[in-house]
């Protein structure tokens, strides 16, 4: 879990720790830059709308850089054939295995052992 006081946001520190915890090694200034990238409102933490835009550089290797302005852009995108909300969902649900809403290092651990 990244949000690791349930109160709806995630840290710099919180963003660290988590990725540390899946064996993903990041400097300070790497993850002040990713906060940098996905903070749209400039408050310093990660909500769950950066948070998806976050996961979405990752997952594209870091290549480009999104903000959260750029979702309206991106929901454009998933309407004409690109990942949907719902797409989202459905893979979130794969590592979420208790359906509690959180993915904990257990669960992704599991997942991603799974896979080889």
């Amino acid at each position: 879990m990244f949000d690791k006081n349930g109160d709806g946001f995630i840290t710099k520190q919180e963003l660290k720790e988590s990725l540390k915890n899946i064996r993903i090694s990041v400097t300070e200034a790497e993850v002040e830059e990713m906060v940098m990238k996905v903070d749209s409102n400039g408050d310093g933490l990660i909500d769950f709308e950066e948070f998806k835009i976050l996961c979405r550089n990752m997952a594209a290797g870091g290549e480009g850089e999104a903000r959260a302005s750029d979702l309206e852009a991106e929901e454009i995108k998933i309407d004409s054939g690109g990942v949907g909300g719902d797409e989202l969902r459905d893979a979130f649900e794969v590592f979420d295995r208790d359906r509690d809403g959180m993915i904990t290092v257990e669960e992704l651990g599991s997942v991603l052992s799974s896979l080889g």
